[in-house]
């Protein structure tokens, strides 16, 4: 028989169950129950009857709920997220303090190509502190490089 439990007090160990084809109720013992888990309240289950108990409970199969995909509306901005070519200049910058300067062109490349991604879509990227973070970097990296290796002094 096909039923629903409609009440279980886990400190008696003891439930009650409404058939779904009369409605009548059955009282039904834990140790009744077959599967796994616990008995909770509006759990679709099948039982046999005997005795006016509910006995041999098990949880009745349940068809498989389709998932539901998360769809944006037109209220909600979309979610922006960093430029990867502005996060590639900054790291590159942050190493040109150790490799020097040779990396310097590979930073304004990338800053540049994250400048113009950013400006193609700003409501998805973002990352402009970035971009400017990593030029004044490379700038600053140059300038050390020029401060401390001189030029030689041209001989006469």
């Amino acid at each position: 028989m096909q039923g629903e439990i409609i009440r279980f007090d886990l400190e008696q160990q003891s439930g009650v169950v409404q058939a779904c084809d009369d409605g009548q109720h059955y009282p039904f013992q834990l140790a009744h129950w077959r599967s796994g888990g616990l008995p909770s309240e509006g759990l679709a289950v099948h039982f046999e009857v005997i005795e006016q108990e509910a006995r041999m409970l098990i949880r009745s199969p349940q068809k498989q709920m389709q998932a539901q995909g998360i769809t944006q509306t037109k209220d909600t901005p979309p979610i922006s997220k960093n430029s990867d070519w502005a996060l590639v200049a900054i790291i590159l910058a942050m190493a040109s303090l150790i490799f020097g300067p040779i990396l310097v062109p590979l930073v304004w490349i990338s800053a540049g190509l994250g400048w113009r991604e950013i400006r193609k879509l700003p409501e998805v990227y973002q990352g402009k502190g970035f971009i400017a973070a990593a030029v004044i970097l490379s700038c600053v990296v140059i300038i050390l490089t020029l401060s401390f290796h001189p030029q030689p002094a041209p001989t006469p």
